[in-house]
């Protein structure tokens, strides 16, 4: 890595909204330092979100397969020990381990779905979820905001320092990705909150997509075999004569 420089912003003024400013200027700084980059350095940057984009595009997957590489691409852009993607289960009200990627292997990864999330037990958690809203929750273990359940829960899964990302699907909750960092000492950065929305955008983005074109090859099908019906009464009719 080549440092040349940095940028430094102070303020009189009591901070007010203090993390969303913070994740302004980390937007902005990014944007200056990748034009700073390509305009004067000619170095060759890691593989960004576009990217990420791209090719879950141009290899057309479905549901499952793409919520998989958002959670591989998580994990590596915000150097995380895991990320799990907590699928909501409407009619029960609970979370529940759907996909996942872990940076080491687990010795309990057989019994990874049979951690459960009561939603309805759980005002802290379920309020950040319903409102669709990124959060960084550092000793998640810890934290009394969560009921008792939730912490017994994630203190299997080595829950230490988190961000949590809801998923959206047309103004309905899909689920959650977890992100987890494992060391006490190592929460979760602003520019790592950054990226990791980025690809939470690009996600819901394809996700979106792939639906409903999966939505049109469905009616597409209903038609196609309407057509057929009606070829067939149509030849028995004259037949019939």
């Amino acid at each position: 890595d080549i440092c040349i420089g940095g940028t430094l912003v102070a303020s009189r003024d009591a901070a007010t909204g203090k993390e969303e400013v913070e994740r302004l200027l980390v937007r902005a700084h990014s944007m200056f330092t990748a034009r700073l980059i390509q305009e004067h350095l000619n170095i060759t940057l890691a593989p960004d979100e576009s990217q990420f984009y791209d090719k879950l595009i141009s290899n057309h997957l479905d549901e499952a397969s793409i919520l998989q590489h958002a959670c591989k691409e998580l994990t590596r852009v915000t150097r995380a020990a895991s990320v799990i993607f907590w699928k909501f289960n409407k009619g029960f009200g609970f979370l529940f381990p759907k996909h996942s990627y872990f940076t080491k292997e687990r010795s309990q990864k057989d019994s990874l779905e049979k951690n459960l999330v009561f939603l309805g037990k759980e005002k802290y958690l379920s309020s950040l979820i319903y409102k669709g809203l990124i959060k960084r929750i550092e000793a998640i273990v810890a934290d009394d905001r969560l009921a008792e359940s939730t912490q017994n829960t994630f203190r299997k899964l080595n829950y230490e320092n988190t961000l949590l990302l809801p998923v959206r699907m047309q103004n309905d909750i899909s689920g959650v990705f977890i992100i987890n960092k494992t060391g006490e000492n190592d929460p979760i950065s602003l520019w790592e909150v950054y990226k990791a929305e980025e690809i939470l955008k690009k996600t819901q983005t394809v996700l979106e997509d792939a639906r409903t074109v999966k939505e049109a090859n469905f009616k597409l099908k209903q038609l196609a075999r309407i057509f057929e019906l009606g070829s067939e009464i149509k030849l028995d009719v004259s037949l019939n004569e």
